[in-house]
């Protein structure tokens, strides 16, 4: 039994190092092999010198968008025929100990897919990044019929049937994107509730101009909805 975890990083170099050791130890107690990919996108602060203790190291020379970021880890993590994948934060607001808990519903064979909510059971406070996620997530149900709480989480884990045949397309909200893939498929997708750290370092690059953000979000949700849902 092996996953990997999809490592995205972005001048996290105060936290990224950290993050990596907190998910070997997790692997260590769950005696289970966690190939972490760790990829830094053309970062300008000491993320690279923090990322030696990873698995594989994707260095981007020239920044991208998060998307297409997770789509150079689910290819490398193709390459490694995992039994699962796990995506997860470099900025240490997600806490690595809740990786047994993703994981779980998939080894049990009771979930393909299980995002890590912030919001399921209230277990996090209500602020601007809170709303904007409401309404992605109420368009996101809308259009799949399910009833989620928390659609842009980047906390999640994946099974193989949902990543084997997955080809992201989006250039911006990869999270919507495996949702709408999954449930497409008929794929069973699970939430559990998670709560995460307060950001000790830097900003949130989404928060920077979420109004941007939330054009080419729902630009790409509409525009994956359609060719899915044409086939």
């Amino acid at each position: 039994m092996k996953g990997t975890v999809i490592l995205p990083c972005l001048n996290e170099g105060n936290t990224v190092k950290n993050i990596i050791k907190e998910i070997k130890l997790v692997s260590k107690q769950l005696n289970i092999e966690l190939f972490i990919i760790a990829i830094n996108d053309a970062s300008t602060d000491n993320s690279a010198t923090k990322l030696k203790d990873a698995d594989k190291i994707i260095e981007i020379k020239k920044r991208i968008s998060l998307a297409n970021v997770i789509k150079l880890g689910l290819q490398e993590s193709k390459k490694i025929n995992p039994d699962f994948i796990i995506h997860i934060d470099a900025d240490g607001q997600h806490n690595p100990k809740y990786i047994p808990d993703l994981i779980k519903p998939i080894l049990d064979k009771k979930a393909d897919f299980v995002i890590g909510s912030r919001y399921l059971n209230n277990t996090n406070n209500k602020n601007l990044k809170y709303y904007a996620n409401k309404i992605f997530t109420r368009f996101v149900n809308l259009i799949t019929k399910l009833n989620l709480t928390d659609s842009q989480s980047g906390f999640r884990a994946l099974s193989k049937k949902v990543f084997k045949n997955m080809n992201l397309i989006s250039n911006y909200t990869y999270t919507h994107e495996e949702i709408l893939f999954a449930k497409k498929n008929k794929l069973k997708i699970l939430e559990i509730p998670i709560k995460v750290k307060p950001r000790k370092f830097g900003k949130s690059k989404i928060a920077k101009n979420i109004v941007k953000y939330a054009i080419y979000t729902i630009y790409d949700i509409i525009k994956i909805k359609w060719i899915f849902y044409k086939k």
